[in-house]
């Protein structure tokens, strides 16, 4: 069996009390952050409760049909165990027929709202989908920017390095002052593609 894949994000401080302190990390998969949106999204939940009335409804319009049944029942039993005649009869007169538009009418009103029910159920599974894959998305952009900021502080690291150690040959005089300058230069590159990279971290953050 494959292990999820786990990662630690120091800086994801979205699903984190507004109290936690700035140091505090949190170690989540990505189908925990899919967890937690279906419980804590707006827009899941504005969906879900439109569905919760459309259920309501369906039943609403099914209790309709109750009254139907305990009549017929009780014709049933009145009718001294026959049923053709007066069944019959009962079917052919004016009220009979009105019995049986209204009865009609029920069932239509509930095949309408089941549809509303199915529709608002399709509705809460589009929008879980769209909110997972909007999640995916920064999940993987936040794992991108941590990776290439790991690479950019080895870098900045090196170069310092090297800067360091070649102020010390130029002190002994084998180095040149303009080998420094480039070195030092592309220090100053390294650390500001370094702050685009928290920035964006930071982005991602905020939008999930």
């Amino acid at each position: 069996m494959k292990k999820k894949t786990r990662l630690m994000l120091p800086l994801w401080l979205a699903f984190l009390p507004v109290h936690a302190p700035v140091h505090a990390q949190q170690l989540m998969t990505l189908e925990e952050i899919f967890l937690r949106a279906d419980s804590c999204s707006k827009s899941v939940k504005t969906r879900e409760a439109a569905a919760e009335v459309a259920d309501a409804s369906v039943k609403v319009s099914k209790n309709a049909l109750l009254p139907d049944v305990k009549l017929s029942a009780s014709a049933t039993f009145n009718g001294n165990g026959l049923g053709g005649g007066q069944g019959l009869r009962q079917q052919l007169r004016p009220g009979g027929v009105a019995g049986a538009v209204c009865g009609g009418a029920i069932l239509q009103n509930i095949k309408a709202s089941q549809l509303q029910a199915d529709m608002a159920c399709l509705d809460v599974q589009a929008e879980r989908q769209k909110v997972r894959f909007l999640l995916t998305g920064y999940y993987l952009d936040l794992y991108k920017y941590r990776n290439q900021l790991t690479v950019y502080e080895k870098n900045i690291a090196q170069t310092r390095q090297v800067i360091a150690d070649m102020k010390a040959r130029e002190a002994a005089g084998i180095a040149l002052d303009n080998d420094i300058t480039r070195y030092e230069a592309q220090l100053q590159s390294l650390l500001y593609k370094r702050t685009e990279l928290t920035s964006a971290i930071s982005i991602c953050n905020s939008q999930l």
